[in-house]
């Protein structure tokens, strides 16, 4: 987001103020994102297990 902000501004099409820029803006108000949440990742699936897997998540009912 604070790239896509800094290329507006740099073009012209936005004012130079990014509200993303984390430093020296977004860390003096938040948390650093490593003390909110530690991350825990997921055991990658076996490539062979992904066909069955498909089949299960096709078959559910999944409404949005």
């Amino acid at each position: 987001m604070e790239n896509i902000l800094d290329f507006a501004a740099a073009h012209k099409y936005r004012d130079p103020l990014n509200p993303a820029r984390w430093r020296g803006h977004l860390d003096k108000l938040l948390p650093k994102p490593s003390r909110v949440k530690t991350v825990v990742h997921h055991p990658a699936m076996p490539y062979t297990a992904l066909p069955g897997f498909m089949t299960e998540l096709s078959s559910k009912n999944i409404s949005t």
